[in-house]
């Protein structure tokens, strides 16, 4: 067993060189696993035998030192430590091999190691990891992504951007005293993963030091022929890259496939320091970290888990890179009015700062704007206000605003630095590092630093702002070649890598304190024994040890992951069969013999496990397996379009809303982003099928989209351009959130939804009521024309889901606005009968006769689909009429409001100081929204096909077969 392993780590001693040599790489790793079932047989057999005499393991067995997430097998340090005279010279093929051993000392116990490295990110674009790409459900196309990921990613770059490097690559330096090899030795890595090192010997150089994702590779070199003729031991410091075991941050709001472990990335691109001017400012990205928080801890005190416990916010690193955009904003205006535009925007990221601090933060890394001017969007674009240009070919007015800019903000650090004593906060000077890439490009080996990669023209800028880049272009530049900008505003791929080393290495900062584990992690104690067993498993990982003899041959990640797996699944067979009766051992033996078997094909597929959606892991069968399963076990799936009505706590997440009680008071206890002391219409609806509530679209913490997605935001509206999240975004969001959960089954990996699923699903849609509203502003003779087109925009959405294999539509028309206490209280108009506003009630009506006409139209263009309308103006409306019949005292009174009957409802007046009784049968919860009550009277109804044309009850429709045309 013991040359078993050593054979797998490390070659097999003085021949494995030369076996490595001689045999691919796929037969190593199929004769290793092979080698460990056959162990495992062995050790089953002699499980009632008397156990023979242990012979200590030999040197030869040499390796490396291979780690996974689940466990440490640590196999050369562990030879070394049992072989006798671990150090010394062994011969073998002729050569003479120097076995490197970490020199043994008494050292403190060493304790618990330190929770990794957690990160928050506050940005726009330079640092969007594909955040606007989910929320807005943009399909972005090739050729971003291109050079590192091989896909789209949602980047607005060819790869990575700067956080990327930032997040999974750190810089830490690792002491021990190794011997001074006789020869050039080399331990397989990857050439560009290799950092400088350096020995404090005076009598020794070396070279390379890298430990790359969990794996130690080791390239020394002794040029000095004294110490190659000393044979002693020297201190050696060496770097280590990629030392964090941290993948990529997730964005905050993608709904798929996201993992919060190492922190959140809320940068959108298109954001903005400035409130207001955009979707996402960055005072709404504060508020995202703030629900986040709020939900993880909450999480936690329920006894739950939860992505990031206390400890990490109070140790994590807070990022921003924003402000890029507030300036693009005011190029426009001479240079005097600019100037006088930077102190607000760095008065907001100062906020920004100070809110941080005050929900715990206190180690922040800030980023300065980068040479604006020297962007080929500008060069390109510039009007004969920037004609200026300095003698790098950049805009010298623009790069003048840039750093102004960065010295108001380096001079805010400094002053916060001062009122915040015990925090760190760091500011970079981006300009200094993006200009240099410019104004020195020959040394970073790039020919045309002003020029787009992605773009079209060709020189001196190849930037056309009227065109878009495409895989074929022929003003595309070759895949490996060095340009700094991708698309005209952002940098490619090799660009970020050279700005992310030098933002890392601190040399920029201010003060100057390099980005490392150390900066985010608590200390660990020194010379501690994980240091001690690092650095002689670093020894052990020499060439001379077996390692790398067969023409330095690199061992494979796979490989050495493949390793691991069967030992640990050897060491649990073991296990189980010290307890299992000679009569069961065969079929024990059998059974664990599958279970290899089975985790060996799950390893192979599953390299990206850590893309899974909701923790989903590696699928052991095919994707069409998967699939089958998945949709013979899934019950009703349900996708729903719409506004507050239907809005199950999307917009509470993705604007970081804090909803307070007595929001959620009746169903749920507390707030859940609802805008009702409980359900929706839709929840109802959830219940009646037998499935669990939906979750929102947005909510991408603890969200399981298995029955479907809500797409519904409060506040949305058909039109387009008039909201953030209107009707045609939402169709997007689903159309992104289907080819990604799709994508995951071609993959091998369980996706939310099946094919299937989406083909069978029901597709709802309860919006247009802000829409009407709105059009009560205009003059009556214009309604016609304004439904017309809102209607038209609802038979768009129709018919690209239906593209996209909906065939059952359930489609609710608007309720009886001029009923709504708000509204009655508020506007001016003649009342009806039952005091509701006639003229709202009229235009409500207007609207529903067009969209049921527009129903029955598609009923008939759509072949095989099932269009159902339903009639929430006559179910609502007889809720006032008849509320006696109900139960209802005052129908049009609020529940949460102020000043008492008959409307309990004062403009401008927030809070709750009359609030009715729990279990009060009342309609309206705020004067807008229903209460759980009303809300689950119009669900009843709706659901019973008595108000749907045609009469079809929603149970019915949902249950009935596939409907699938021949297109589909």
């Amino acid at each position: 067993m013991a040359s078993a392993m050593n054979g797998c780590g490390g070659g097999g001693g003085g021949g494995g060189g030369g076996v490595m040599k001689r045999m691919g790489l796929l037969r190593v790793q199929y004769y290793c696993v092979m080698g460990f079932v056959a162990a495992a047989v062995v050790l089953a057999t002699l499980r009632y035998m008397p156990a023979p005499a242990t012979a200590p393991p030999t040197v030869d067995g040499g390796g490396a030192t291979v780690r996974s997430s689940a466990a440490t097998v640590d196999s050369a340090a562990a030879a070394a430590a049992a072989a006798p005279g671990g150090g010394g010279v062994e011969r073998g093929k002729g050569k003479r091999k120097h076995v490197w051993s970490g020199e043994e000392e008494e050292v403190a116990a060493e304790k618990k190691a330190a929770a990794g490295v957690v990160v928050f990110n506050f940005g726009d674009s330079n640092s969007d990891t594909g955040g606007v790409a989910a929320v807005m459900g943009i399909h972005i196309a090739a050729p971003e992504g291109r050079a590192y990921f091989h896909h789209p990613t949602g980047r607005l770059s060819d790869g990575r951007v700067i956080l990327d490097f930032i997040s999974t690559l750190d810089r830490t330096t690792r002491t021990a005293r190794l011997p001074a090899p006789g020869t050039r030795h080399a331990r397989g890595g990857v050439a560009d993963t290799w950092q400088p090192s350096k020995l404090c010997d005076p009598l020794a150089n070396g070279e390379y030091g890298v430990y790359w994702f969990g794996v130690v590779f080791v390239y020394f070199q002794c040029k000095n022929s004294k110490a190659r003729s000393s044979r002693k031991e020297h201190l050696c410091t060496f770097n280590e890259g990629e030392s964090l075991n941290t993948h990529h941050l997730s964005p905050f709001m993608r709904p798929l496939g996201a993992d919060y472990n190492n922190g959140v990335n809320f940068a959108i691109a298109g954001s903005t320091a400035t409130p207001g001017e955009t979707t996402f400012s960055l005072d709404v990205q504060l508020d995202q970290f703030i629900f986040f928080k709020e939900r993880c801890l909450e999480s936690i005190e329920r006894g739950e888990d939860a992505p990031i416990d206390s400890k990490g916010f109070e140790n994590a690193l807070y990022t921003m890179d924003i402000g890029h955009n507030d300036l693009m904003g005011v190029l426009h205006l001479s240079y005097d009015e600019i100037l006088r535009k930077l102190p607000p925007i760095v008065a907001e990221i100062r906020k920004a700062i100070e809110t941080l601090h005050k929900n715990g933060a206190k180690k922040f890394w800030i980023h300065g704007t980068g040479a604006l001017g020297c962007l080929p969007q500008k060069l390109a674009t510039r009007g004969e206000i920037d004609r200026d240009l300095d003698e790098h070919g950049c805009i010298t007015r623009i790069n003048n605003v840039a750093k102004r800019f960065n010295k108001l903000l380096s001079e805010t650090c400094d002053d916060l630095r001062l009122q915040f004593a015990s925090s760190t906060i760091v500011f970079v000077d981006m300009f200094a590092i993006k200009y240099d890439l410019v104004a020195n490009h020959t040394k970073h080996g790039i020919e045309k630093p002003l020029m787009t990669c992605c773009g079209h023209g060709g020189p001196p800028y190849n930037y056309d702002p009227k065109k878009s880049c495409t895989a074929n272009d022929k003003d595309l530049c070759k895949l490996g070649e060095k340009f700094i900008s991708w698309d005209g505003v952002h940098f490619t791929d090799a660009a970020n890598e050279i700005v992310a080393s030098k933002v890392i290495s601190g040399e920029f900062s201010i003060p100057r304190i390099k980005l490392t584990a150390s900066v985010v992690r608590p200390k660990k104690a020194k010379n501690s024994r994980r240091e001690l067993r690092r650095a002689r498993a670093m020894a052990m990982a020499s060439p001379t040890n077996g390692g790398g003899g067969g023409g330095n041959k690199v061992i494979s990640l796979r490989l050495q992951y493949y390793c691991v797996l069967a030992a640990v699944v050897v060491a649990v067979m073991v296990l189980s069969l010290a307890f299992v009766s000679p009569s069961a051992m065969g079929a024990a033996v059998r059974q664990n013999l599958g279970s290899v078997v089975a985790a060996t094909a799950a390893a192979g597929e599953g390299a990206d496990a850590s893309a899974a959606a909701s923790g989903a892991g590696v699928a052991a069968t095919t994707a069409g397996e998967e699939e089958r399963e998945q949709a013979a076990a899934a019950g009703v799936v349900l996708f729903n379009f719409g506004d507050s009505n239907s809005d199950t706590g999307g917009v509470a997440a993705a604007g970081g809303i804090r909803i307070m009680p007595p929001e959620g008071r009746t169903y749920f206890h507390h707030p859940t982003g609802r805008l009702s002391d409980g359900r929706v219409i839709i929840d109802f609806i959830c219940e009646s099928l037998n499935t669990r509530e939906l979750n929102p679209y947005l909510k991408s913490i603890g969200s399981d989209y298995s029955n479907g997605v809500n797409f519904a935001m409060a506040g949305s509206t058909v039109s387009h351009g008039v909201s953030p999240y209107s009707l045609n975004v939402q169709v997007d969001q689903f159309v992104y959130f289907k080819h990604r959960s799709l994508e995951l089954f071609e993959r091998g990996q369980k996706g939310p939804v099946s094919k299937e699923g989406f083909e069978n699903a029901l597709y709802m849609m309860d919006i247009g009521h802000n829409d009407v509203a709105g059009v009560m502003h205009t003059p009556s003779d214009n309604w016609d024309k304004k439904f017309s087109k809102i209607v038209s925009e609802i038979k768009d959405a129709i018919r690209i889901l239906y593209d996209n294999g909906a065939r059952k539509f359930w489609i609710h028309g608007t309720g009886a606005l001029g009923c709504l206490p708000a509204l009655v209280v508020q506007e001016k108009g003649e009342h009806d009968a039952h005091g509701c506003l006639a003229n709202y009630n009229k235009a409500a009506r207007q609207f529903n006769k067009k969209l049921s006409h527009l129903c029955d139209e598609m009923r008939l263009q759509l072949k095989n689909a099932t269009v159902v309308y339903t009639d929430m103006f006559a179910i609502k409306y007889d809720f006032v009429a008849n509320h006696t019949k109900y139960g209802i005292k005052w129908p049009l009174m609020v529940c949460c409001g102020n000043g008492g009957p008959p409307y309990n409802f004062k403009p401008g007046k927030f809070g709750c100081d009359d609030l009715c009784e729990p279990g009060s049968k009342v309609l309206s919860w705020d004067g807008v929204h229903f209460t759980d009550f009303g809300s689950g009277l119009a669900a009843k109804l709706a659901m019973s096909g008595e108000y749907s044309k045609p009469k079809v009850k929603l149970a019915s429709l949902v249950n009935a077969g596939s409907n699938k045309s021949s297109d589909s």
